[in-house]
């Protein structure tokens, strides 16, 4: 993940710095730490003789494109897994699954003209994609929810693109790219259907809207059985080491564990240092949250193992 702007960090962004126990820096949070925690956890628990256990560590890179090349080459080797613990932090709660995604581009064609002709007008390719933009606004995907996932499903326009070429002439091509985010019980090809669906009957009433949607980009949701053994553990040892209730709860954004969750593997999806300004300036981890949650992740581990 970029820096960013620089004047925006209180201090170097690729340095450690910590200051009133928090260490900043880009990465720290996402996801340094896990790292760092992980690595020490394996040392410790294969320095037992009495753990039984089998641990595969894993570190991959390119999943903020959303291509995850790394994770699928490990994915490759087809490891098996009672339990896949992700890196992302936060010590409030512990996420179990995370939303799908679906991502597509929708370009429409115009008719280029002078805007101030009189009679060879042009066909706006930008006014077409507002045509459609209203119709997307209208298919109402939060009023899905479910278990863990209360904050419903959500679409968001996030980019347009359009005209440019001057203020005079009228632009024959618009893009738009779009963002979905979606729930385990719903499914690309039925979210693609209902939008293909409300598009043709803007279609039916103008005539000359052309368009076309691609798809970039796409994942399923996930959700971990909050039933499962590793699950349990890890909660009421949470609790009981940090004082206070820990709910069980699933991510708005997507993560590994979308790709990790087709090769059936439990996942917990995020449980960690307490956390600030992910994918922002100023970036940082609570270190005196840190031996807690390593104590909390290598005793649940040990006791999973007995069992």
């Amino acid at each position: 993940m970029p820096v960013g702007d620089l004047s925006k960090w209180k201090y170097p962004p690729l340095k450690p710095i910590v200051k009133n126990n928090k260490m900043y820096g880009r990465g720290t949070a996402d996801s340094k730490i896990a790292i760092a925690i992980f690595c020490f956890l394996a040392k410790e628990l294969s320095d037992d003789a009495k753990f039984k256990g089998n641990l595969i560590l894993g570190f991959d890179a390119d999943e903020q494109s959303g291509e995850f090349t790394g994770i699928k080459n490990i994915l490759k080797q087809k490891p098996k897994a009672d339990i896949c613990i992700l890196g992302y932090q936060g010590i409030d709660e512990i996420s179990i699954g995370a939303r799908g995604w679906l991502r597509i581009k929708i370009i429409t064609k115009g008719k280029s003209a002078h805007t101030g002709a009189r009679y060879n007008k042009g066909i706006n390719a930008i006014h077409q994609m507002a045509e459609i933009i209203s119709v997307l606004k209208k298919i109402n995907l939060n009023a899905k929810k479910e278990p863990f996932f209360d904050f419903g499903s959500s679409l968001n326009v996030s980019l347009i693109q359009g005209g440019g070429a001057a203020i005079n002439i009228v632009p024959d091509e618009c893009e738009a790219k779009v963002d979905i985010r979606f729930l385990p019980s719903q499914t690309k090809n039925k979210i693609l259907n209902k939008i293909y669906s409300e598009l043709k009957k803007i279609k039916k009433n103008n005539s000359k809207i052309s368009y076309k949607i691609e798809i970039s980009q796409s994942e399923n949701a996930f959700s971990t059985n909050p039933k499962n053994e590793f699950i349990k553990l890890l909660q009421q040892i949470a609790q009981k080491k940090l004082k206070r209730k820990i709910p069980l709860i699933c991510s708005g954004a997507g993560s590994v564990g979308n790709v990790i969750s087709k090769e059936n593997i439990p996942i917990v999806n995020s449980f960690g240092c307490d956390c600030g300004n992910i994918h922002a300036p100023n970036e940082w981890i609570d270190i005196k949250t840190l031996p807690k949650v390593f104590e909390i992740y290598k005793e649940t581990i040990l006791k999973f193992c007995k069992k």
